[in-house]
């Protein structure tokens, strides 16, 4: 599930981000063409699936109103290579339609989990 959950930023820094737009950013083609994104480029580290380790990592992001994503980070680790491997998902991933706001597209924030499960 997605979390369009913001940090605001001051309203004169060039990379204000909106904390409720009007219009939430949106993964081209919806959450099932994003959850099917995932299923299809998630590589499971050997190193944690050796050791056994499952569970989700709990990533953010900016959607900038390009569409492009920047500002990558880890927000629930798992383990080290999850946590590498979902940095390198989202940076994989094409660019999302941008939130819009008084009908301009804007920044925004997105939580998404990634689940490894064997």
């Amino acid at each position: 599930m997605l979390n369009d959950t913001v940090k605001p930023v001051s309203k004169s820094s060039p990379d204000t981000t909106c904390v409720i737009p009007d219009v939430p950013a949106e993964y081209t083609g919806g959450i099932e063409r994003l959850q099917k994104f995932i299923q299809t480029n998630l590589k499971y580290p050997d190193e944690a699936l050796e050791l056994g380790i499952e569970g989700n990592v709990l990533v953010e992001f900016v959607v900038e109103p390009t569409g492009e994503l920047s500002n990558i980070k880890i927000v629930k680790p798992l383990h080290k290579e999850c946590d590498k491997e979902v940095i390198r998902l989202i940076k994989k991933m094409p660019k999302w339609i941008p939130a819009k706001k008084n009908n301009n597209f804007v920044r925004t924030t997105f939580r998404i989990p990634v689940y490894f499960s064997s």
